[in-house]
């Protein structure tokens, strides 16, 4: 009950002139993932298509358990550009983000990535796409 509110509220108050979600995906994992220093694509690429000639709102949110980096930088990139808020040290263990970009209609690549500092593991990981058309 209490995502169904969340969710209306989300949909109704904070995303006026958008529909309700027309696509909702979730991935993740419970094994771990070894990760190097630098860049690691842990989810992905995945496509969203925007059939709205007026355009789509893409949420996401994400969760990483990274087992030996103290400050992992998690990020999702749509079309290879970070979405707002943009990628940035969480500072915790387990990082949770979320975030949102705009986009046009037509078929676009959404990949979740960790920036580690040192080489280590990825014990687990959650991404969840949803997407709003614009009427």
């Amino acid at each position: 009950m209490r995502f169904l509110v969340a969710a209306a509220v989300l949909a109704g108050v904070l995303l006026p002139g958008y529909a309700n979600a027309v696509q909702v995906t979730a991935y993740g994992s419970d094994t771990p993932m070894n990760v190097m220093k630098g860049d690691n694509l842990i989810d992905g690429p995945h496509t969203i298509n925007c059939k709205s000639p007026s355009g789509c709102l893409l949420t996401v949110s994400l969760y990483a358990v990274n087992a030996t980096d103290p400050s992992p930088k998690s990020c999702i990139f749509v079309d290879g550009q970070d979405v707002t808020p943009k990628c940035g040290y969480d500072d915790i263990v387990a990082p949770s983000k979320q975030g949102f970009r705009q986009v046009s209609q037509g078929t676009h690549t959404v990949e979740m990535h960790e920036l580690c500092d040192q080489p280590g593991q990825v014990l687990a990981w959650e991404t969840e796409y949803a997407l709003y058309r614009k009427p």
